[in-house]
């Protein structure tokens, strides 16, 4: 009774962390639903689904822009593989009640020495060893995958995403314990993603991943009776918070010949394995706060049961004191609920926006959100934007706002000034959230910003890309709490007081200004990912920030910058960066520091190597402001 009682509680703390929703759509949102025509899924569990779901995938993949493919609760049972390569999500109703199940003893999952996806994103063929970074747009959201007995050369998903990608709110798992990776992420070349929310029950591997880019950052994440390694990292750079393990091998082993894995773990609780081997095996880049273990000989060999910080390679500061990381408190978002009475949602397109014709599409957004519902929705247009000329105001009823990656484009009156596309106002919800947000613009309108944050209310950004000439975000006075997650944009400005909380931090941009300016907030990041020339993040006025694993990559070659500025950039603050790792040794000077009219720099000479082309951070602090 007692190990019952433990092993309910031990799969109760990912559940904890966010209620189960029952995700439903109106009518009306255009998404697909895979149970009807002309697709007819039937999801009883007994039906071949896989020819009714390829024919979905294939012909979702021909739409132009992100589409979403619906199942509800049901159990979809199919007997291949179902793939495709950039812009879908998969979205289940339910996380326990939408079930995709390979069959018993399937033709081809058989061999572990030729694992075989059951669900395959990033890749047109799952024998493409090759693949482009183009999975842009990927998400698996609020469902199920199952393999069935018999299929020990069974990947639960193999994922690759790229920019703003995401599973989310996902259980994968085995009948028989057999398979050989619950998440496998080892194709060329994934992330940035988000992976928040995961449960893994059997499998050899509860979590594979290989190559040295991108960057991936993991988040609430339980993994139960594997075999082999709870998480098995090779030369990625992986961003951990709230790991739970119970299983018979190590909980990480972050272990490759050349010695490219750079793995930030913390909040973690490791359970099982063996009294005489540790739970984590590491020839790698190691940096570990707040991790325990139970049932192994250590955390890591001579650290002991329970580590409140450590890390593998020497720190560097010009504070030889600042051996340790910042900590800052780290807060969840604020659940604002999903309302199932479509009553209380509002369509734009039925208030007069209207994207695909040439007129603004403001007046009717504005409209709907002006209607007193609380979730405005932007139905994904088959081809074509919604054009908006003059600032949509964020405000009354509104606690959300769903964009399913429906593009919007700024024009006219919105270029050339200090405005913005969504200004955030304070509404009668106890927050807003935007979630699939996606706006770009050529050529680049530099003075503009998509999101004005001039609400006490916290905010939360949510699977958005920002991009093109426009600035992302900002903070006016005031500003309240904002949370990021898995979002792509740059030209960030967070003010005096404000709190932030970003997970999975893409900040890319080209315009020649910091991607990131701290002026004087509380910033905590878990995962940055940049590319392009700029100085990535400025900490100045008093600000505190805190970088937990990054990936700084080029996109270019370092020659093709005539000046490279710093990196990072802190102004009478407090900053700390641990295991961010720059590709391609793009910025000479890493860091640098000014206390009054000192200055002190990081020259990129001075880091550990992490490979060729390669250097790491894996723990750099300023002193605390005075």
């Amino acid at each position: 009774m007692a190990l019952a009682v433990a092993y309910v509680a031990f799969v109760s703390c990912l559940t904890g962390t966010r209620p189960q929703e029952d995700v439903t759509y109106p009518p009306d949102a255009n998404v697909v639903d895979v149970t009807k025509p002309p697709y007819g899924a039937k999801g009883d569990g007994t039906a071949d689904d896989t020819p009714a779901l390829r024919k979905a995938l294939e012909e979702s993949a021909k739409r132009r822009g992100c589409s979403v493919l619906y199942f509800p609760r049901g159990t979809y049972r199919v007997s291949d593989t179902l793939g495709w390569v950039q812009y879908l999500t998969l979205q289940g109703q339910s996380r326990t009640g939408t079930v995709i199940r390979l069959q018993d003893r399937a033709p081809g999952f058989q061999d572990p020495l030729s694992p075989k996806p059951v669900v395959f994103a990033g890749q047109s063929d799952p024998d493409a060893k090759d693949g482009l970074n183009t999975g842009f747009n990927n998400n698996i959201f609020n469902l199920t995958v199952e393999v069935g007995a018999g299929n020990a050369g069974a990947v639960g998903i193999e994922y690759c995403g790229h920019n703003q990608s995401s599973v989310r709110d996902v259980t994968i798992r085995t009948t028989d314990g057999k398979g050989h990776a619950g998440l496998s992420m080892v194709y060329r070349w994934p992330g940035p993603g988000l992976v928040k929310n995961l449960r893994v029950v059997g499998f050899e591997y509860g979590i594979d991943v290989d190559q040295r880019t991108y960057g991936l950052t993991l988040e609430h994440v339980v993994l139960e009776n594997f075999g082999a390694a709870g998480i098995r990292n090779r030369r990625n750079v992986l961003s951990v918070r709230d790991l739970k393990t119970r299983g018979n091998g190590p909980a990480l082993r972050n272990v490759e010949e050349t010695r490219q894995g750079a793995v930030t773990l913390l909040d973690a609780s490791l359970e099982g394995g063996s009294p005489s081997a540790p739970a984590i095996e590491n020839d790698g880049i190691l940096w570990l706060r707040n991790v325990k273990a139970v049932g192994y000989s250590a955390v890591v060999p001579g650290e002991g049961n329970s580590v409140k910080e450590f890390r593998s390679h020497p720190a560097v500061s010009f504070v030889p004191s600042a051996s340790t990381s910042l900590g800052l408190p780290v807060q969840e978002a604020p659940d604002v609920g999903w309302p199932r009475d479509f009553s209380d949602w509002a369509n734009v397109r039925k208030y007069g926006a209207d994207p695909n014709d040439e007129n603004d599409d403001a007046p009717g957004i504005q409209a709907a959100i002006d209607s007193g519902k609380s979730v405005v929705y932007l139905p994904r247009p088959e081809d074509g934007r919604y054009r908006v000329h003059s600032t949509v105001v964020v405000r009354g009823k509104v606690r959300r706002v769903v964009g399913f990656l429906s593009g919007l484009w700024p024009d006219q009156g919105l270029l050339g000034g200090p405005n913005a596309v969504l200004r955030i106002e304070p509404t009668e919800a106890p927050a807003v959230v935007l979630e699939g947000i996606s706006g770009f613009r050529r050529p680049p309108a530099l003075e503009p910003v998509w999101i004005e944050h001039a609400s006490a209310k916290p905010l939360v950004l949510r699977h958005c890309g920002l991009t093109g000439g426009l600035k992302a975000y900002r903070a006016l006075p005031g500003a309240g709490d904002l949370f990021i997650e898995d979002v792509v944009a740059g030209g960030w400005f967070f003010a005096k007081g404000q709190r932030v909380w970003a997970r999975q931090f893409n900040t890319e941009y080209e315009h020649g200004e910091s991607m990131v300016v701290n002026a004087g907030a509380h910033l905590w990041i878990l995962g940055l990912k940049t590319e392009k020339a700029n100085t990535v993040l400025d900490t100045r006025d008093g600000g505190r920030t805190e970088v937990l694993g990054g990936f700084i990559y080029a996109g270019k070659s370092a020659d093709a910058y005539a000046e490279r500025p710093p990196l990072f950039v802190t102004r009478g603050s407090e900053f700390c960066a641990v295991n961010v790792v720059s590709y391609g040794n793009l910025y000479p000077r890493q860091v640098v520091e000014w206390r009054g009219d000192r200055c002190e720099t990081l020259p990129v000479e001075k880091l550990s190597d992490r490979g060729r082309y390669n250097k790491v951070i894996p723990l750099f602090r300023t002193a605390p402001v005075r």
